[in-house]
């Protein structure tokens, strides 16, 4: 008896490091997201649909999600159109010096890969290096965020019956502050751009904004937002990449991209 107790008590060692060692399965809402720039690509993975998108070309790929093959430091999707691998190995996106929990590669068509950051966003220390999308202006809902809860982001139907690629609306609402002190804004018309101080999350951009002069049906987010930027603000950040832009001029509701 005691040499049988001795052997059955390692294999039940491991049997518990093992159930200790496999990772929980992810909840339903779960929401792997990856990014990269030079070019600007991003890259979500959820239980149904896996979207990657070229912000430089404007080019968008949404398929179901495939199952995952897993190897000893990460783990590979392979689609359609998209093959992806994400390797758990600490990667900065090149932007900023924030630190996130993976490396990152995904090959189009079987095409030269695109290679970023994924997991956890790390909590970042200023706006610094930070793009974030506009979901509503002094309280009203912006076309990107209408899109998102009628989950068509990443899908441009439009686009799609016309046999040619129109702008998304996720792309035409955008706010970002490069590390080199360059702002960049759409805010579904014409492209903002001016230089930008920050101490920390307290920003102030410089004025006038240049901007392109197209004529859009649809102007009041733009107008309404400018006001906004005209003055000096702040961001708070919220639970789940979400962040509340705030000054004199109005408040902006913001989700972060990277």
């Amino acid at each position: 008896m005691p040499r049988t107790s001795t052997l059955i008590a390692p294999a039940l060692l491991l049997a518990a490091a093992a159930a200790l060692a496999r990772p929980a399965p992810p909840p339903s809402n779960y929401q792997y997201r990856a990014s990269g720039t030079e070019p600007f690509w991003t890259l979500t993975i959820d239980p149904a649909r896996l979207v990657f998108t070229d912000r430089g070309t404007g080019t968008s790929i949404s398929e179901a999600t495939p199952s995952s093959a897993i190897s000893s430091n990460g783990e590979s999707y392979r689609s359609g159109r998209l093959a992806i691998s994400v390797t758990h190995t600490d990667c900065s996106n090149g932007m900023s010096d924030e630190t996130y929990g993976d490396t990152v590669e995904v090959s189009v068509d079987g095409g030269k890969p695109y290679r970023g950051c994924g997991g956890v966003f790390a909590t970042p220390r200023s706006i610094v290096g930070t793009s974030w999308q506009v979901l509503a202006v002094n309280g009203r809902d912006t076309p990107a965020a209408r899109r998102q809860r009628a989950g068509m982001a990443g899908v441009d139907e439009d686009g799609r019956r016309r046999g040619k690629r129109q702008p998304r609306a996720e792309d035409l609402y955008t706010l970002s502050f490069d590390a080199k002190g360059r702002f960049t804004g759409l805010l579904g018309c014409n492209r903002l751009s001016s230089r930008y101080t920050a101490n920390g999350w307290n920003v102030s951009v410089a004025q006038p904004l240049a901007a392109t002069r197209k004529a859009c049906p649809d102007m009041s987010f733009e107008t309404s937002g400018s006001g906004i930027l005209a003055r000096p603000f702040a961001v708070q950040l919220l639970e789940n990449e979400r962040g509340t832009l705030t000054g004199a001029g109005g408040t902006m509701a913001l989700r972060r991209i990277y």
